[in-house]
């Protein structure tokens, strides 16, 4: 397993990185055979069913075997312990989150967002945070629909809650399409999912969490 870093390993505000290959055809073939939930239309944090912001469908709580908990467990700790080493609970804790998203039709989207974005006067009312989030390519051979993420997080967006100015949001850092790819970034990284052109995007996305802290 190769963790390769997309930025200066001294500029840890950078920092994602990929894993080429990192499931196999017959891997994701037996990681589908577990799951028996439905696909629903995604909805989003704070304002629920709204297509101007997110449009795609998605399987909440997707059943991860252990062989995968254990692989992925093994990128998380090369990506952790090589640039933030955040706090994190184990890979079998259940504040853990993992879904499928699925992107079927032309112009699906999800756009610019953080998957974690605490304001000072709300982080003492949670007990755990999203800190490391994870993209794993299940399918290929379509078209449009990148992963973009911004090139750096501004801490006092973090802290503050104050959002990043568009014209700040400058995509350095495209996650790979080929199937089987895994790309990991902080939760507190700005990205979108661009619009589908055409094919099927399906995608692993995981949120590891850790204590009510930011570092």
């Amino acid at each position: 397993m190769n963790l390769i870093l997309s930025q200066d390993k001294n500029n840890l505000t950078d920092l994602c990185g990929h894993i080429e290959n990192f499931l196999s055809d017959a891997e994701i073939e037996d990681f589908y055979s577990h799951q028996t939930k439905e696909f629903k239309p995604a909805i989003t944090r704070y304002r629920g069913l709204d297509k101007s912001i997110r449009d795609c469908d998605k399987l909440s709580g997707a059943t991860i075997p252990k062989w995968l908990g254990e692989k992925l467990n093994q990128a998380i700790s090369m990506y952790n312990d090589r640039t933030y080493q955040f706090d994190l609970y184990p890979i079998d804790s259940e504040h853990h989150e993992f879904n499928i998203v699925r992107y079927k039709e032309k112009g699906q989207f999800f756009t610019a967002h953080r998957d974690c974005r605490p304001m000072l006067n709300h982080i003492h009312l949670r007990r755990s945070m999203r800190k490391i989030s994870i993209s794993v390519q299940l399918t290929d051979g379509y078209t449009g629909g990148d992963l973009e993420i911004a090139e750096s997080f501004r801490q006092k967006d973090i802290l503050g809650g104050e959002q990043t100015p568009p014209n700040e949001f400058r995509h350095r850092f495209k996650s790979m399409k080929n199937k089987g790819s895994l790309t990991i970034f902080t939760s507190f990284h700005m990205h979108e999912s661009k619009p589908l052109e055409s094919g099927l995007r399906d995608v692993l996305v995981c949120f590891i969490r850790g204590e009510t802290k930011v570092w």
